[in-house]
């Protein structure tokens, strides 16, 4: 199967800071805390989004989201219950199932992406239903050194569940050679045809004998069951501390053999953006709801991905970038 993950939104409203205790006068920000729910931005420049597929909002393969942002409309924090996390990001909403293979395989003109067509007139992208929170880590999305010339290892953030039947998460890091610039954010990153540029699938290059590398983001699964001590969701309601390696992600479990192989290494260095995709229902399955909040997001070094606290697997700190399995 194919999928899409489409940003819709890449808010670019008055700049502001990370605050600590409510306070609103510019800080010295500490870059490695890159969110703590409290405003639109990150603290390395760049900014908080939702979205969601291009699918027409009355097909049955459209997913929704409950705060769809844009460059006009910011992503609003929302207080959380627990007085410990204070404001925080939420998104709330729907994911239908996926489309039939043989569909998308087939390339009618239903199954595929409009928007990009628009951007890309030979472009025969899928139009996977979709949805999730992300940002970029600079403004405009240009690529950023997530390691800091190798100080960085990784990613830990707090993320609850706020509702039941939701299987996984995926924690997904598009970077150059795997994301698709859209002209309307005036992405600042190499497009198809030109060096470090993805590729995305044409009337020559098809879903049925070809590949697609536009989209295919290493990324790491927290599953609701089945999962490892350090790839398990936590129960509904609870907090819980994540840790995402750069050394633990993988290429999509969707993409297949052709797509591997083109697919680029895993670059921490090259980074984009960062994302928490939903889980996609299987074709036969059924719509899935789900509620996430997130907080406390940050960059970590080898020493803090030790510490316990902050959940990481001891056994892949040392490992190299993007040597684990996505799931």
């Amino acid at each position: 199967m194919i999928k899409t993950l489409c940003c819709l939104g890449s808010a670019t409203l008055g700049v502001m800071l990370l605050s600590a205790c409510g306070s609103t006068a510019s800080l010295n920000v500490d870059k490695s805390i890159l969110s703590r729910g409290e405003n639109n931005q990150v603290s390395t420049g760049g900014y908080l989004w939702t979205y969601t597929d291009h699918n027409d909002a009355t097909s049955i393969y459209h997913a929704t989201i409950d705060q769809l942002t844009s460059q006009e409309i910011a992503l609003q924090p929302k207080t959380d219950d627990d007085p410990n996390h204070g404001k925080v990001l939420r998104v709330a909403g729907a994911v239908p199932v996926e489309l039939p293979w043989t569909d998308v395989a087939g390339q009618t003109d239903f199954t595929i992406d409009t928007h990009w067509r628009g951007l890309y007139p030979d472009s025969r992208v899928p139009a996977y239903p979709a949805a999730g929170l992300g940002f970029g880590f600079l403004d405009h999305n240009a690529k950023y050194d997530a390691t800091q010339k190798g100080k960085y290892v990784g990613i830990a953030f707090d993320m609850k569940l706020n509702a039941d039947a939701m299987p996984s998460v995926f924690n997904s890091f598009p970077m150059v050679g795997t994301d698709l610039p859209d002209e309307g954010f005036k992405d600042e990153f190499p497009a198809p045809g030109q060096p470090g540029g993805c590729e995305y699938y044409t009337d020559s290059n098809t879903p049925a004998s070809g590949y697609q590398t536009c989209f295919a983001n290493y990324r790491k699964v927290y599953v609701l069951t089945g999962g490892t001590d350090y790839t398990s969701l936590a129960a509904t309601g609870s907090w819980h501390r994540y840790c995402t390696l750069f050394s633990e992600v993988g290429v999509p479990s969707w993409a297949n053999t052709l797509t591997k192989d083109h697919v680029p290494g895993f670059d921490p260095t090259n980074i984009l953006k960062m994302q928490w995709d939903m889980f996609q229902p299987k074709t036969g399955g059924v719509t899935t709801n789900y509620d996430i909040s997130l907080d406390n997001i940050q960059l970590i070094t080898a020493e803090q991905a030790a510490d316990s606290a902050n959940n990481c697997d001891p056994n892949m700190i040392d490992a190299a970038y993007g040597s684990g399995n996505e799931g």
